[in-house]
Parts: structure tokens; C-alpha cells; sequence
């Protein structure tokens, strides 16, 4: 009954908007969620229970918005402890970058992406040949530098692993259906 009456108030909002004579279109949809969403985990929280079969379930999560990539496709919450990427999905067509420094709660399935050390190490060697062979072409220097980044963040991944004593390096992201700014 709940979710009929949040149903028929989003359709009657979106037909007050529609009716407004706005032309423009807006390629951010910004989704009105439940009272359960808005009371969401933050992902400190959420890191804590991974071991308890989170991934591939659909979840909801909070914090802050600390960057946009991709031109939107895109976006990282982030607390300075923990972060989780948030990925742009279904009607979602991406985020803008005023959403930076926003707590934002996201609502969506949770996924893992390991790098095991020997395919960190893997990708660290195939990083340096190519700067090595990009190093001779001195047209190529923004390619380089992205690359040297790129190689940046696999070293830091590795030491993290070995550091942490642990076989692989995790990333999580949220497969975002729907999204909310809570400030």
C-alpha cells in the first residue's frame, strides 16, 4: 500500500513537472526513495559485513560523494576510511559533478571486482613495457602520463594486498538503479 502511494505521488510530481513547459532535458534522474532507503548503512558498515554474503544482493548505502569519472557514468562514495564506486545503470544515465560533497544514499546491486596478486603483478609488468615503449615516442606524452597513473594505483593496489597480508585486492561498486541527495 506504501509503495502505491509513493507510486501515485512520483507519477502526479512528474506530471505537475511535465506540464511546467520546461523544454530542457535533464539526463540526471534524481529518484524520490523510501523512508527504508534514506535510513541506509553507510558503507563503513556495509565493508564490515561483506563476509556475511552481501555481494550480488541488492542494497542500499550512504555517504559521501567525492568524485565523478567517466563523464558521469561514474561516481565514488567515499567517508576517507572506505569507499564504494557507484555505477550508473538502467534509467540512470549518469552523475553530474554538483553531486561532489553531497551525502548521497544509492540504491543498488552490490558487486566485487578482485585482482589477485599475480594478476596485479601481471598488469604492473605490462604497465611498465608500455611506458617503456611510449618513452621512445615523444608524441605520446598524455597517453604516458595516464599510463603512469594507471601504474600508480596497481603498485599502491599490491602493496595494500601484501601490507594486508591478504591474496587479492578488492573493489566494490554499486550497480546504481536509483538515487537520492540527502543535504
Amino acid at each position: 500500500m506504501k509503495r502505491i502511494l509513493i507510486a501515485s505521488i512520483v507519477t502526479i510530481i512528474t506530471l505537475i513537472a511535465a506540464c511546467t513547459g520546461k523544454t530542457t532535458p535533464n539526463k540526471y534522474k534524481v529518484v524520490v526513495l523510501p523512508d527504508s532507503i534514506v535510513k541506509a548503512p553507510y558503507i563503513n558498515d556495509i565493508v564490515k559485513e561483506l563476509d556475511s554474503g552481501l555481494i550480488g544482493s541488492r542494497i542500499s548505502a550512504k555517504d559521501r560523494v567525492t568524485n565523478v569519472k567517466q563523464s558521469g557514468k561514474h561516481c565514488m562514495l567515499s567517508n576517507g576510511e572506505s569507499a564504494i564506486r557507484l555505477d550508473a545503470v538502467g534509467n540512470i544515465m549518469g552523475f553530474n559533478k554538483e553531486l561532489i560533497g553531497n551525502e548521497m544514499v544509492a540504491y543498488g546491486m552490490l558487486c566485487e571486482r578482485r585482482f589477485y596478486i599475480e594478476e596485479l603483478l601481471r598488469m604492473r609488468q605490462n604497465y611498465i613495457e608500455c611506458i617503456e615503449r611510449l618513452q621512445s615516442d615523444t608524441t605520446s606524452n598524455n597517453e604516458c602520463e595516464k599510463i603512469v597513473s594507471d601504474l600508480q594505483d596497481v603498485n599502491t593496489m599490491y602493496k595494500w594486498t601484501i601490507d594486508n597480508n591478504k591474496p587479492y585486492y578488492s573493489i566494490l561498486s554499486i550497480e546504481t538503479e536509483e538515487y537520492t541527495i540527502l543535504n
